[in-house]
């Protein structure tokens, strides 16, 4: 039956390649020759949809963000601002659910230096690059990602 055990799974996490948005295919870092170094993956650990440590986040934010909202949600009485804010939450809360599995990274690069693992760098990456949020965000939602 391991191959239920979608828990064990998502605790070990595991590696989104990259794609190279250009050409398709994964990406590498780029060499001083101007080719791909295939020893060199552009990769990002996250941690799979039924983690402990990923649902007790989603929850948390899914609760605060609930608070902030209650007693606002009559969309008839709202104006066209704060509609758009309930929007731009569930935007955000993508980005979140990206931010929050992410655990860790190899030859990631920010402003053309290499970027050190970090919360903050998590986050500037992926406001930066939603192709790469919608990419982490894809991965995850898929379980079969998270088994070898």
């Amino acid at each position: 039956m391991d191959f239920f055990d979608t828990v064990s799974a998502s605790e070990n996490g595991a590696f989104v390649h990259l794609t190279n948005m250009r050409t398709q295919a994964s990406a590498y870092v780029t060499g001083k020759d101007g080719k791909e170094d295939e020893t060199k993956p552009i990769r990002i650990k996250v941690l799979g949809p039924d983690s402990a440590e990923f649902r007790t986040k989603a929850r948390k934010r899914a609760g605060k963000m609930i608070k902030q909202r209650a007693g606002k949600m009559d969309f008839g009485k709202m104006t066209e601002a704060q509609v758009l804010s309930v929007i731009t939450d569930g935007e955000d809360s993508k980005l979140h659910d990206a931010i929050d599995a992410t655990v860790g990274w190899e030859n990631i690069n920010l402003d053309g230096k290499p970027a050190e693992f970090s919360a903050e760098n998590v986050e500037k990456l992926y406001r930066k690059y939603p192709a790469i949020t919608a990419e982490v965000n894809e991965f995850i939602e898929n379980r079969a990602n998270f088994f070898d």
